[in-house]
């Protein structure tokens, strides 16, 4: 894993203690990791907009609210710009 992605996923306010940080294969437009917070399990989505490809941070994130709102996905945690964590299922 990057130096820098280690320290931007540190850094996020959310975090209770020391966390532990293994990224997740796959994720053709986005990187994502895996993300454990004393007992509790996160995934952390880092990504950009790509208006060519016509991928949108912020409509990926007005969907995954509204997913979660009827219990098909799980539960947005926290976001930023380039960023999404939701809860791990």
């Amino acid at each position: 894993m990057e130096k820098n992605v280690d320290q931007l996923i540190q850094s996020i306010p959310i975090w209770k203690g020391k966390v532990k940080i293994s990224k997740i294969d796959g994720g053709i437009t986005n990187q994502n990791f895996l993300v454990e917070d004393n007992a509790k399990k996160f995934v952390v989505r880092l990504g950009k907009d790509i208006p060519e490809h016509l991928i949108s941070r912020s409509s990926e994130l007005t969907i995954s609210k509204a997913a979660s709102d009827v219990g098909i996905s799980p539960g947005v945690v926290y976001h930023a710009d380039g960023l999404l964590i939701l809860n791990y299922i």
